[in-house]
């Protein structure tokens, strides 16, 4: 099972679960659709596509056998929809409380800059609280990919500063793994 501990911007380790390296298509697709380089009719994004329907079920596969059991999930807002069926499959698996809907983006930053700081995007986000977040056991980051961390990292500053302990346990469950 691809799992890794991951040293995120911040400093902090969690653990990542994914289903992909960069060299992998799919993950050509993810991070050349982001930056530019690949086009959505590329082969691909056709085989990314084509193979869309199985993967999410495969990540939860892999979460569940990481992280068997989870009361919290979050996914940061973006511009694109490719981390939807991730998260709708990690939530399908669960009780969890989905937090994704508590963060907004003010859309000056985008983590994939590279001169865009882990202050940079904590900034960029603002989260709502709810009271809740010292309750939360496990939390699950969802994404399509991951690189450096820096979103990561930024959103739980927020979680934390909201009440989210430092006991509780960080999953990391994205598709295609990026970078280091």
């Amino acid at each position: 099972m691809p799992v890794d501990d991951f040293t995120m911007t911040s400093g902090e380790v969690v653990r990542r679960v994914f289903g992909e390296i960069a060299s992998d298509p799919g993950a050509v697709y993810l991070q050349g659709i982001r930056s530019g380089r690949v086009k959505e009719d590329s082969s691909h994004g056709q085989y990314y596509r084509g193979m869309l329907p199985f993967l999410p079920s495969k990540l939860v596969w892999q979460l569940k056998a990481e992280t068997p059991s989870y009361d919290a999930v979050v996914s940061a807002p973006s511009s694109r929809a490719d981390t939807g069926p991730y998260l709708n499959a990690v939530l399908a698996a669960s009780e969890a409380k989905d937090l994704s809907s508590r963060f907004k983006r003010l859309g000056k930053y985008k983590a994939r800059d590279p001169d865009v700081t882990l202050d940079d995007m904590i900034e960029e986000f603002i989260y709502t609280p709810a009271g809740d977040e010292p309750e939360f056991k496990s939390l699950v980051i969802v994404d399509e990919s991951s690189s450096t961390g820096k979103t990561f990292a930024a959103m739980l500053v927020h979680l934390r500063l909201a009440g989210l302990s430092e006991d509780c346990k960080i999953t990391v469950a994205v598709w295609a793994k990026l970078g280091k």
